[in-house]
């Protein structure tokens, strides 16, 4: 019954999430407060998180919804459940792996989904974007949106970005003071490995200085081919894959106390070279984010030696903090454009029964790829219903479809 869970990209409750963490690359990091996806175990596991915490995580929440919902009665998740529907955990060759590929994929198939539940009478209850919300982090911490990885390409970079001239496996062949990879932690955690990233950024770079070595920089499908890599070694491979996501108020005190909002925004209105908002261009993922951190290093070290610029660390929860406060607010979603997102909207033939000052425009802003998974599920039954009544067809999406309705909705009066 607890299978569901034991091979796929499992959420933690991190037992210490607001108590720090390992600030060094060695030693082991674990958390605790497995949740598996049956009933009463998914039941136990968030009141255990609760008790900790305070609150469940928003992947938690997700994570029971898929429950709740029924969901599980027909999909299954990394092999595991029912299979009669499309597996949850395994991503399709053919999908767009981002939010509003999944908003699209929701959209898609709405009409097949709603009327198999009405065949086993279960409820197309409305989603509310919070919950979609929820969802699309329990998604997250599936690795879901994370590129495809390859262990041959990552040994291969691991050797060619010049790690190896620092770094061994493993203790047994150590030839310096670096730390091997066997010792490292966060490989299975973005959050922390992009804490470790950036901690020890300033102490890699004046090493590599000091080797005459250039700074190298990582491509989002670079960082996750090394982690993929890393993670498969006999001496790293035992770790679970774990990721939360929390909503907390203290991810934007972080962002301006330790300096970012010096020269990033992630204001709705912001589009500049330090807007960090549709950023999915540069990364899509958080690990793509560590990836941008990393990259970002140098130039940040450069600026924390003029005044009003600091050389900040963080400690794993302000990590997770941050990266959950980027999540929050738009940092992940993709860059759509409005005038091709107000062309789509007629040419779809939305207009015909939206107006501008209904339907999506009055769920408020900002308005995202999992506010387009809440419209759709909430109103989408209704909306096929009066569309095959009228002989309509239902109109389908791509994933830039809908990132571009997302940057047309959020610029619409």
């Amino acid at each position: 019954m607890d299978s569901i869970g034991r091979e796929v990209n499992r959420v933690q409750a991190p037992a210490n999430r607001r108590g720090g963490g390992p600030t060094v690359f060695g030693g082991r990091y674990f958390r605790a407060g497995r949740l598996l996806v049956t009933g009463c175990v998914v039941a136990a596991s968030v009141a255990s998180f609760g008790a900790e915490s305070g609150s469940s995580s928003s992947a938690s929440r997700g994570l029971r919804i898929l429950e709740e919902r029924q969901c599980l009665t027909c999909h299954s998740i990394s092999g595991e459940g029912a299979g009669t529907a499309a597996d949850l955990g395994r991503r399709s060759i053919t999908s767009e792996h981002s939010p509003a590929g999944l908003a699209a994929l929701m959209w898609n198939h709405g009409p097949t989904m709603w009327e198999q539940m009405r065949q086993r009478s279960i409820e197309v209850a409305p989603l509310a974007t919070s919950d979609a919300d929820d969802l699309f982090a329990y998604f997250w911490s599936l690795r879901y949106f994370d590129p495809r990885g390859e262990a041959i390409r990552g040994k291969r970079l691991f050797a060619e970005k010049q790690c190896a001239t620092c770094h061994r496996l493993t203790s047994e062949v150590a030839t310096s003071d670096a730390p091997p990879v066997a010792d490292w932690a966060g490989l299975s955690d973005p959050e922390l490995w992009a804490q470790q990233l950036w901690n020890h950024s300033s102490a890699m770079e004046r090493a590599m200085a000091a080797r005459g070595m250039e700074w190298p920089e990582f491509t989002e499908q670079e960082m996750v081919d090394l982690l993929t890599y890393l993670q498969n070694l006999p001496t790293t491979r035992h770790d679970d894959r774990r990721f939360d996501l929390v909503p907390s108020p203290a991810g934007g005190r972080m962002f301006s106390a330790k300096a970012c909002g010096t020269c990033h925004s992630l204001d709705v209105a912001s589009s500049g070279k330090g807007s960090l908002r549709g950023s999915r261009k540069d990364y899509g993922t958080v690990t793509g984010f560590s990836a941008a951190m990393w990259n970002h290093a140098p130039i940040s070290h450069t600026q924390g030696s003029t005044p009003g610029h600091q050389d900040e660390s963080f400690t794993v929860d302000e990590m997770g903090d941050l990266i959950s406060y980027v999540y929050f607010s738009g940092g992940f979603e993709e860059n759509g454009n409005p005038a091709r997102g107000r062309s789509l909207f007629v040419k779809k033939g939305c207009q015909s029964c939206h107006g501008e000052s209904d339907g999506p425009f009055a769920a408020g802003r900002p308005f995202s790829a999992a506010s387009m998974a809440s419209a759709v599920w909430s109103h989408g039954p209704e909306m096929s219903s009066k569309m095959q009544a009228s002989g309509r067809e239902w109109p389908t999406l791509t994933d830039r479809n809908v990132a571009d309705l997302v940057a047309f909705f959020n610029e619409s009066p």
